[in-house]
């Protein structure tokens, strides 16, 4: 959870904002056939009902009670490898994966348990090529849409589905990578929530530890600044 101060300009007194969301999950992965796959994860999702509540010490009285709501959900996945030509250097195959994220019910608002709050279901459909590899260098490419199939039918009634298909999330990305360096560039659209722009990143490979960063600041209409870091295990 994290605390983000604030000034109400209309108040003397500073209010506090309180998110307290967040999902654990266990995931797993099975080769079927040799050039395909199938995954699972199964969730554990926390969700606080009042992150809103503004609470103003001696002006607003501390009406709202903490809330909270937990749900169990799966997500699932499949990747299809083509393989073009197994040995070759360039593009010796591609690979097709999609997966269903967010199977699960609603999460109830104990204050009132009648109405819930929907999970967001989410299909994504992507390609991965590794255009280009030898030992030292190495050249792939993606291409991904992303869809929250909430409310969809309705959209494909009254919308139509240009619509449907411009609302969707589209990135394209590229990753280079020299011996132990890492370079992503990317390029995100969100037509709907007007986010377009560059992404990019990079990372540092120690023995089977990577150290990456990530921004994607770029595709945001306001001035924002967002820095990922993570840390990945590839044995």
């Amino acid at each position: 959870s994290e605390i983000i101060e604030y000034l109400w300009s209309s108040l003397t007194s500073p209010g506090k904002f309180f998110g307290g969301n967040f999902a654990l999950a266990i995931s797993y992965g099975y080769r079927i056939k040799e050039n395909v796959g199938l995954g699972m994860s199964f969730k554990y999702i926390y969700k606080m009902f009042n992150p809103y509540s503004i609470r103003i010490s001696g002006i607003i009285p501390e009406v709202f009670d903490d809330r909270d709501g937990q749900i169990f959900a799966l997500d699932f996945g499949l990747i299809y490898r083509f393989y073009l030509k197994k040995e070759r250097e360039f593009l010796p195959f591609i690979n097709f994966g999609t997966s269903f994220l967010n199977l699960g019910p609603s999460v109830k608002d104990p204050a009132y348990p009648s109405v819930g709050e929907e999970l967001p279901k989410v299909l994504k459909i992507g390609f991965y090529l590794p255009f280009y590899n030898s030992e030292d260098f190495n050249l792939n490419l993606s291409f991904d849409i992303t869809k929250v199939l909430n409310g969809i039918k309705r959209n494909l009634k009254n919308k139509g589905f240009n619509y449907v298909w411009w609302e969707a999330f589209k990135h394209s990305g590229m990753e280079i990578n020299y011996k132990f360096l890492y370079l992503w560039l990317g390029y995100f659209i969100d037509e709907e929530g007007e986010r377009k722009g560059l992404t990019y990143g990079g990372g540092v490979k120690f023995d089977k530890l990577i150290f990456t960063f990530s921004t994607d600041k770029n595709i945001f209409y306001y001035n924002v600044n967002t820095l990922s870091f993570t840390i990945k295990y590839m044995p």
